[in-house]
C-alpha cells in the first residue's frame, strides 16, 4: 500500500508498505509488515521508524496476552486493544505490588524468627541489635 501526504507544495511523505501473512506448514501464521520505499524529510522518517517500533512492541504484548483469542475475556481484550501501553503499565504495577507484598512477608517471617530466638533465650538483645546494625549497613551499601 502506498501512503502520501502533500501540503504547501511539499511532499511530507511518500511511503510504500507491504502487509501480509504466510501460513506455515506447522499451522502457525507469520504476519509481516515492512516498508519498501520512503521519500520525504529525514525527521518524518524517524517518526515513522519510532511509530513502527511502538506498533511492533504493542502488537507483541497484545497478541501474547491472556485476553487475546479468549471468548471469555472479550470485553477485557477490547479495552486492552484500545490502550496497550496502559494495560502493560498496569500489569507492571500489579507485579511490582506483588513483589513488595512478598518481600514484606519474608521480612515479617525473619522478624518473627528473631523474636522467637530472643524469647527462647537463644539470642541476646545486644546480638539482635548487632544483627539490625549489620542489615542497615548492608542496605546502605
Amino acid at each position: 500500500e502506498r501512503f502520501q501526504d502533500h501540503s504547501f507544495g511539499i511532499t511530507w511523505w511518500d511511503i510504500t508498505q507491504n502487509f501480509g501473512f504466510n501460513k506455515r506448514k506447522d499451522g502457525t501464521c507469520e504476519i509481516y509488515h515492512h516498508g519498501e520505499h520512503f521519500s520525504g524529510p529525514f525527521f518524518i522518517r524517524i517518526i515513522f521508524d519510532l511509530h513502527s517500533r511502538y506498533v511492533i512492541w504493542a502488537t507483541e504484548k497484545h497478541v501474547n496476552s491472556n485476553a487475546f483469542g479468549s471468548e471469555e475475556l472479550e470485553d477485557e481484550r477490547m479495552v486492552q486493544q484500545k490502550n496497550v501501553l496502559n494495560h502493560v503499565f498496569k500489569g507492571y504495577l500489579h507485579s511490582l505490588a506483588k513483589d513488595v507484598q512478598h518481600a514484606r512477608a519474608d521480612l515479617e517471617k525473619s522478624r518473627h524468627a528473631l523474636r522467637v530466638k530472643v524469647a527462647a533465650g537463644l539470642l541476646q538483645d545486644s546480638e539482635l541489635s548487632d544483627l539490625y546494625e549489620k542489615k542497615i549497613q548492608q542496605h546502605d551499601e
